[in-house]
């Protein structure tokens, strides 16, 4: 019988932490004795002029296959989940490993593998359809083992993936609970009264969407931002997934946000969603899309 995967909280490192290098990661046990990671300081010095609030930046360090995400709008928690990924599924879910991270005040700089290759939006417009057919459908195997793993059963919620406030772009900035949502329900009733809380009496509005989205869907372990930049591919055919990148907007969530995130991050006129190839790779659940979408433009996303 197979073995279901399972976050235990407690066997996670240490997100408190402002300095760490896993030793078990490639880069330890290949540079540990004769190069140290790239301090702060030498990552800000590859962006001349940098101000104190970066958002967001990637540096990458070619020659040490080493790329650092940093800046004012990176989490640990990103870190921590591409571990743990990369620990339950090995190479069966491709993402870039993890090799530390460092904090300086509210800077976070995540230390991981440069993965190199074109991104799926670039190879598709030359790919013939068995290589689209074909990516699709690995796709939906990463997709499937990424969704099958399970939450600590003694810590379950709704939100990025070491709980408190989500990191969603739909979501962020949002008033919301702390730390995080603790049934679908009551994600699903904050969702309706986020569009009518400025209203004199929120709970006199009716809300006909709120009965399109079912409180008894399955959390899972999500991406949150599959956009074709977000996976890297091979640059010769046939084509095959090398990773899947950028897991900023990560955690857990019902089970229907990564389609319905899936499909906002394209036109409906582009051939990735209108000719069907997003739904080969996830089920699509029109009453929650129908839902989401409300919401979404609702609250002004």
């Amino acid at each position: 019988m197979a073995v279901t995967p399972q976050v235990l909280y407690a066997d996670l490192p240490d997100a408190s932490q402002t300095h760490i290098t896993f030793q078990d990661s490639t880069w330890a046990k290949t540079h540990g004795l004769t190069r140290s990671l790239p301090s702060p300081g030498e990552v800000r010095a590859l962006f001349p002029g940098l101000g104190l609030h970066s958002f967001q930046k990637v540096a990458k360090f070619e020659e040490l296959d080493l790329v650092v995400k940093f800046g004012d709008r990176v989490h640990v928690s990103e870190a921590i989940c591409l571990r743990t990924v990369k620990r339950l599924f090995s190479s069966q879910v491709p993402v870039p490993e993890v090799y530390g991270w460092r904090v300086e005040g509210h800077h976070v700089y995540l230390y991981m593998q440069l993965i190199r290759g074109p991104t799926l939006l670039e190879r598709w417009p030359t790919m013939d359809y068995q290589d689209k057919q074909s990516v699709c459908s690995h796709l939906h195997f990463i997709l499937q083992a990424l969704r099958s793993i399970k939450q600590d059963p003694s810590r379950e919620f709704i939100g990025q993936f070491l709980g408190g406030p989500s990191k969603d772009r739909i979501l962020e900035f949002k008033p919301s609970p702390e730390p995080a949502w603790t049934s679908v329900a009551s994600f699903h009733n904050w969702l309706s009264w986020l569009w009518r809380r400025h209203a004199p009496e929120p709970n006199e509005i009716a809300d006909p969407w709120r009965q399109l989205l079912d409180d008894n869907s399955p959390v899972v372990l999500t991406h949150g931002d599959l956009h074709r930049s977000n996976i890297i591919v091979s640059a010769t055919s046939p084509v095959q997934v090398v990773a899947i990148i950028d897991w900023e907007q990560s955690g857990w969530y019902p089970d229907y946000w990564e389609y319905c995130k899936t499909v906002y991050t394209v036109g409906d006129w582009e051939e990735w969603f209108s000719a069907g190839w997003i739904s080969s790779i996830l089920t699509p659940q029109p009453s929650a899309e129908e839902a989401f979408e409300f919401y979404r433009g609702a609250i002004g996303r």
